[in-house]
């Protein structure tokens, strides 16, 4: 009787297997097609990064040797000298996350891949992050495609 039991609970738990939702198979789809073919070319990208993400980008970005990460919007030119990168984004990280949003959501997914083409081999980060965006993009846009067919 033991055995019996055992096997059936064996089974059970076998057999119990979780199968993928509808809005799990819906979302998978319409990640593919963005993928792999053009039609999420001409979505405008949802700026939802990391910020430490986003901070590495604009760091990595910058020229350290002529300090033209020292944006004089944010601070007087005569500051500038004697001001360091990383204490440039601590304290105006921020701001120019908000600047940087503005921009990037008048930016179509085509744009930026043009930009990772012309980029290529430059700095990795650059490339990081804007694949980044491609991809929340993606994924942002998959739900809310589901979600206006029904699938939630």
């Amino acid at each position: 009787m033991k055995k019996l039991l055992a096997l059936l609970l064996l089974f059970g738990i076998i057999g119990c297997e979780k199968q993928p939702s509808l809005l799990d198979k819906c979302l998978e789809t319409n990640l593919s097609l963005f993928e792999t073919t053009n039609t999420g070319d001409d979505l405008k990208i949802v700026f939802q990064p990391d910020f430490n993400l986003f901070i590495d980008y604009r760091y990595s970005s910058a020229n350290k040797s002529n300090k033209d990460w020292c944006i004089v919007d944010y601070v007087d030119r005569s500051e500038c000298a004697n001001l360091e990168a990383e204490i440039f984004f601590s304290k105006y990280g921020s701001n120019l996350f908000a600047e940087t949003k503005d921009f990037y959501e008048t930016v179509n997914v085509i744009e930026i891949k043009e930009w990772i083409k012309l980029n290529q081999g430059d700095k990795e980060s650059v490339n990081i992050f804007h694949k980044e965006l491609i991809k929340n993009t993606y994924e942002i846009n998959a739900k809310l495609k589901c979600s206006q067919q029904g699938i939630y």
